[in-house]
């Protein structure tokens, strides 16, 4: 069988800075303990995840949040530009 090439939609993302913990539960994200400039812990569905500083949260096509490490975002997304 061949096999396809398949493209990721685009979706919304932060990069947690270890200070932006409030423009993160603005965006919607439940946060549950923020250790400043280190890490903080999300809700992912009914599992909590840790956000190291500068790694990315990304939101999901059905509302969930998903801590993603910098290094794997950075090498499978890439900035949309609006015109």
């Amino acid at each position: 069988m061949k096999t396809k090439l398949f493209q990721q939609n685009p979706i919304e993302a932060m990069q947690f800075d270890g200070t932006n913990f409030k423009d993160i539960t603005k965006w919607g994200c439940k946060v549950i303990l923020y250790k400043p400039n280190d890490h903080l812990v999300i809700m992912h569905g009914e599992v909590d995840k840790v956000v190291k500083k500068g790694a990315y949260i990304i939101k999901s096509s059905n509302g969930w949040f998903h801590p993603v490490r910098k290094d794997v975002f950075e090498s499978n997304y890439k900035p949309v530009v609006l015109t």
